[in-house]
């Protein structure tokens, strides 16, 4: 969360009325393609977070800039679950969600050890 916070300050300072987007560096499969769907879904002073399942994923999710403010607030109460910031906009209307087809979900498939290598090549095939 404080991660999202200090980009949020930054870009908001720059662009305060823009967005920016939070990817997670272990999502090998995202593609262009993926991240121009989520950027169709976003509108004046509101991002969007993909939503699988009913679990949202908030480090693949373009913010507004205008939700620094919240952020600021959201960690000086000691809520440090970026899962919780993305619920409280998708509550208040500065967030939308976008559901996940499951096919739009492999997109977000994480590698976080070596070992997530072999079994990804062995679902893709040669």
């Amino acid at each position: 969360m404080a991660g999202v916070e200090a980009g949020l300050g930054w870009a908001h300072a720059r662009f305060p009325n823009g967005w920016t987007l939070f990817v997670a560096v272990d999502l090998p499969e995202l593609s262009v393609e993926w991240l121009q769907q989520l950027i169709a879904r976003i509108a004046p002073g509101k991002g969007c977070v993909p939503n699988y399942q009913g679990r949202l994923e908030p480090l693949a999710a373009i913010y507004p800039n205008l939700a620094w403010t919240i952020a600021q607030e959201h960690l000086e109460t000691q809520k440090a679950s970026v899962q919780s910031f993305c619920r409280r906009g998708l509550e208040t209307g500065w967030m939308s969600p976008w559901k996940l087809s499951d096919q739009d979900y492999r997109a977000l498939t994480n590698w976080n050890t070596p070992l997530d290598w072999p079994g990804a090549q062995a679902q893709r095939g040669p």
